[in-house]
C-alpha cells in the first residue's frame, strides 16, 4: 500500500471513530488548471 493510500485510510478511520458524516466520490485526476476548471 502507498503512502497516499495509508494516508488516506488514516483519515478515513479517523472520521468514522469521530462520527463524523461525509461522503467519498472519485473524480478523475487534477493535474492542470483547464481540467480544475471544468
Amino acid at each position: 500500500m502507498s503512502t497516499l493510500e495509508q494516508l488516506y485510510q488514516a483519515n478515513i478511520t479517523l472520521l468514522h471513530e469521530a462520527g463524523v458524516p461525509f461522503q467519498q466520490w472519485q473524480h478523475e485526476p487534477i493535474l492542470d488548471f483547464a481540467t480544475d476548471e471544468k
